[in-house]
């Protein structure tokens, strides 16, 4: 594969399955990510990977991302939203 090829073939994944993902591949993609450039060839990165339970409730506050405390979307408020 060329460059040009991997660029112009790149996809966003925005739907997701609930099949797990092996430590293996995990280590792999990981070790493989580690070759890509970082600004100014700092390489400050960090990841962290969770399961389970940790897994189960990050998956719920991102489900109720953007929701004020009356269950609208935050589109339903007009003006600035606080963080």
């Amino acid at each position: 594969m060329t460059a040009n090829e991997c660029i112009r073939g790149r996809r966003s994944i925005r739907k997701f399955t609930d099949q797990p993902v092996s430590h293996e591949l995990l280590a792999q993609i990981v070790e493989t990510a580690s070759y890509a450039p970082s600004w100014k060839h700092t390489q400050i990165v960090r990841y962290i990977a969770v399961e389970g339970q940790v897994h189960r409730y990050l998956s719920r506050q991102r489900e109720n991302h953007g929701r004020c405390p009356h269950g609208h979307s935050r589109h339903h408020h007009q003006g600035p939203q606080r963080l």
